[in-house]
């Protein structure tokens, strides 16, 4: 029973996320009396893991459960969709990345599954006051993978020393054979700390367009862009593996960002009517979605104009047949008449209307251009910046201002929305737990008092 026990309790996932907190800092004193002194002795410590542990075999047991289920560890979800996953372009940079990772993902599930270990890891935070603990990655998510080589760059002084005293703990040969594995060469760490420089602009940028007080997709745009940079850009002090890491992902990123003409016109339309986002548009793209904004303003005024032409012309046949009389019907009309009836009328006003719309529109491209111009000069590229501006100018456009509030409502990711659906669940089931009785009373919908 003991055994199932411990087995049940070493089977709990470490959470991907920072496990390690104060609290969880804090009750670590009773494991204090655990650590190894190397220095010497070793006679207490290991008189109080005796007691702890009367044999290995429950060491052994869990060892040998974790080498069967080591593939329940790892996090799998749905990411193959539209995702290039042949291994024929595999260079060696990427497969030393792979080694790499694959020891720091040995090196966590062994520390969880053996309490040894464990109890000798968090003896070791508590004594270096890191509340930060190792967790697991997911393949598919980069941003997982930075926080696991984070927490292996921040803990690298204790996992050096447990690596140095597997000897000296209580652990069996074939741990130890194991543990060997998974140590980490000066290569290693270099790599590691390669990966962190390069994932950490990506975790970044995701943190930022996935706040819940992020505004819109318009400073997506300004983000990718300097993403784009970051990758096309070497220094001197950067090493030949960063170098080559940078080029291979600044070919995924082109694969799956710049390559999609579609996408990226959409997002550019979006970023026009975000200052740091037109910062980031070249004059080229800057025109192009000037275009674009105006034929969709031409069509937009077109369409109303032909559906008011049509209401009056409709009006005016009606009312010329109920004055004209039945004498006139038969005259025979004249060739200029029946040109006329064949091109169909002239329109002057809707002429002078489109012109005079498109007059407007150029003039706002002007003055838009102008007072953005103006505001980044002042105002730092943040998440904010768009709806100050906007407080700001948004009067002075009358055209302008409405395509800005279509645009800049649409997130560059669905977590805002996720948040608000959540939010609104959390703050329902508040209410509905109440029972007073101005709550239910407000929920009460008399049939007599609906107007339908």
């Amino acid at each position: 029973d003991s055994n199932n026990d411990l087995n049940d309790s070493e089977q709990e996932m470490v959470d991907i996320e920072y496990m390690g907190n104060n609290n969880d800092t804090d009750s670590l004193g009773e494991y204090d009396d655990t650590e190894v002194n190397v220095a010497g002795n070793e006679s207490d410590d290991n008189d109080k893991l005796s007691e702890t542990f009367d044999s290995l075999d429950e060491e052994q047991l869990l060892f040998d459960n974790g080498d069967n289920d080591t593939d329940d560890d790892e996090f799998m979800d749905d990411w193959t969709t539209d995702v290039i996953q042949s291994d024929c372009e595999i260079v060696c940079e990427q497969n030393m990345i792979l080694v790499v990772l694959k020891k720091c993902r040995g090196l966590i599930s062994m520390i969880k599954r053996s309490t040894i270990l464990t109890l000798y890891f968090d003896a070791q935070r508590k004594r270096f006051k890191k509340a930060l603990n190792l967790c697991y990655d997911v393949k598919s998510r980069w941003n997982s993978t930075y926080c696991m080589v984070n927490s292996f760059i921040v803990l690298r002084e204790i996992i050096e020393n447990l690596f140095s005293n597997k000897h000296q703990l209580h652990i069996t040969q074939q741990q130890v054979k194991k543990l060997t594995n998974f140590e980490l060469t000066s290569a290693d760490w270099h790599v590691l700390l390669v990966l962190f420089s390069i994932l950490k602009p990506f975790y970044l940028v995701t943190t930022a367009m996935s706040g819940r007080q992020y505004p819109s997709i318009g400073l997506a745009y300004y983000l990718l862009a300097r993403l784009r940079n970051f990758l096309q850009q070497h220094n001197k002090k950067e090493s030949l593996l960063e170098k080559r890491l940078k080029q291979l992902l600044l070919k995924k990123f082109l694969n799956y960002f710049d390559d999609e003409n579609e996408q990226m016109e959409l997002i550019m339309l979006h970023a026009y009517f975000d200052p740091a986002g037109f910062a980031a548009l070249t004059e080229i793209e800057r025109r192009s979605v000037e275009q674009t904004i105006k034929k969709s303003v031409a069509d937009q005024a077109s369409h109303s104009s032909i559906s008011v032409a049509n209401t009056l012309s409709i009006t005016t046949t009606t009312a010329n047949s109920e004055n004209k009389p039945n004498a006139n019907r038969n005259v025979k009309r004249n060739a200029m008449n029946l040109f006329n009836e064949f091109v169909g009328d002239i329109q002057y006003g809707e002429n002078r209307e489109n012109e005079s719309k498109r007059a407007a529109i150029i003039n706002e491209f002007y003055q838009y251009r102008k007072y953005v111009i103006e505001f980044n000069e002042k105002h730092e590229p943040d998440a904010g910046s768009v709806i100050v501006f906007w407080r700001t100018y948004g009067e002075t456009f009358s055209i302008l201002k409405g395509i800005a509030k279509k645009m800049l409502s649409t997130p560059a990711t669905s977590v805002p929305s996720e948040s608000c659906f959540s939010t609104s669940s959390a703050l329902a089931r508040k209410e509905r737990a109440r029972l007073s009785g101005e709550h239910p009373c407000s929920s009460v919908f008399l049939k007599d008092k609906i107007k339908l």
